[in-house]
């Protein structure tokens, strides 16, 4: 017998079609008409779809995102072995993270994945089909499967803590940097190249948190800290120069941030490296950990935003969200 497998549609590239009138690709397709554009699906699973939503990525909020969330778990608790997320690649990235950081799919009994497309159904060589029947066949492996969660482009298999969109415009755009992917589809196959263990789920119960995410560049001055102070925003994270350096004359800012309660996560924007407090002198590294400042070690910015909106939505105060950003989901990319 099949194995069941739920697909949750949200909309994005995967679901556009051209409009004739306006020439724009527009998110139209349904989920059953999406998976019905995969006539041999059935040999792979009983496929029951669940759609949420027919919305470009771009538009969604964290309390969305959790939502997807939780149509996983109902999926699960409906009797399904594996579950299928599809959704636009805007944020693709984030959504397959905070499954990551939420969900315990050991407990749940069988793979959860993320998948979508580059191009939409109007286009020659779209990928969305073939990457739903990747995504259905992986899903399908139920207790045998990954027991993480993991995004599945182009007969790739990465991990949800370490993929990104990597090309603005490239199919092959998904990419795990400093990891590569953990397994791949071929045809009916699947090749486990890396097992991922499970981490603990973070138990959040208010994913509408406000945590604002600034990137240093030279010569930016401290307006959108001021901001943030001025809006009671919940947290911030700075992604900061090299090691995680911002400027001496913005570090007020930081301070009262943090005077506040504001939780102020830093870490760099640079492509691979950890932030660390090693340099003295405002604004370096040492002055921003004297604050109180967490590092976010081998998280970038965004990842670092989910992790400390997670932490935050589950209650944590400062001293326990400086152990998460030192344990394992502090340090999940390289």
């Amino acid at each position: 017998m099949p194995a069941r497998v739920a697909v949750v549609t949200t909309g994005g590239t995967i679901a556009c079609r051209i409009d004739p009138e306006s020439g724009a690709a527009i998110p139209v397709v349904t989920g059953p008409e999406l998976v019905g554009l995969i006539p041999d699906l059935g040999r792979v699973a009983a496929v029951e779809v669940r759609e949420l939503s027919l919305v470009p990525s771009w538009e969604f909020t964290l309390p969305y995102i959790d939502r997807i969330r939780r149509a996983v778990e109902e999926a699960f608790a409906s009797g399904a072995e594996g579950v299928v997320v599809t959704q636009g690649t805007d944020t693709l990235e984030e959504t397959a993270f905070w499954l990551d950081l939420t969900l315990d799919v050991p407990a749940l009994g069988g793979p959860v994945v993320v998948t979508g497309a580059m191009r939409n159904n109007s286009e020659s060589g779209a990928d969305g089909p073939r990457n739903i029947l990747d995504a259905v066949t992986v899903a399908a492996e139920g207790q045998n499967g990954f027991r993480a969660p993991v995004a599945v482009t182009n007969s790739h298999v990465h991990a949800a803590r370490w993929v990104t969109k990597t090309d603005s415009f490239n199919p092959n755009t998904f990419q795990s940097p400093g990891h590569g992917p953990i397994g791949a589809v071929w045809g009916d196959a699947i090749a486990h190249s890396a097992a991922i263990d499970p981490l603990p789920p973070i138990p959040v119960s208010d994913p509408g948190k406000r945590v604002m995410l600034i990137r240093w560049a030279a010569g930016m001055d401290d307006l959108f800290l001021r901001a943030c102070l001025d809006a009671g925003v919940d947290g911030v994270v700075i992604e900061g120069m090299g090691l995680g350096h911002i400027p001496g004359d913005t570090v007020p800012a930081v301070a009262a941030l943090r005077e506040r309660g504001i939780p102020v996560i830093i870490t760099t924007r640079c492509w691979s490296g950890p932030a660390l407090p090693v340099y003295g002198g405002p604004g370096g590294g040492r002055d921003l950990a004297a604050m109180g400042c967490i590092f976010g070690r081998g998280l970038n910015g965004t990842r670092s935003r989910l992790l400390l909106a997670a932490g935050l939505g589950a209650g944590m105060g400062q001293d326990e969200l400086a152990e998460l950003f030192a344990g394992p989901r502090g340090a999940v990319t390289v």
